[in-house]
């Protein structure tokens, strides 16, 4: 399902609209849950590099996102 809403909302409104970034984001901890770490890597990397175009690379989702793929790195 979260395939599906990324591609209409990518569709619909752009794949850097901050719903779309979240959707990839969310996805990613999905990905995280299911074991699949290449999958987990590039959707936070997508994530990341989205919401420090849109937000700035101070803001709290793009510090959010840059833990997570820290994270995912330590493993």
């Amino acid at each position: 399902m979260y395939i599906r809403a990324l591609a209409g909302f990518e569709k619909a409104i752009g794949p850097d609209h901050k719903v779309a970034l979240g959707t990839v984001y969310n996805l990613g901890c999905l990905y995280a849950d299911q074991g699949k770490l290449a999958e987990v890597e590039e959707m936070y990397a997508r994530a990341l590099a989205g919401v420090e175009n849109v937000l700035g690379e101070n803001h709290y989702s793009t510090v959010n996102v840059m833990r997570e793929l820290r994270q995912r790195y330590r493993q």
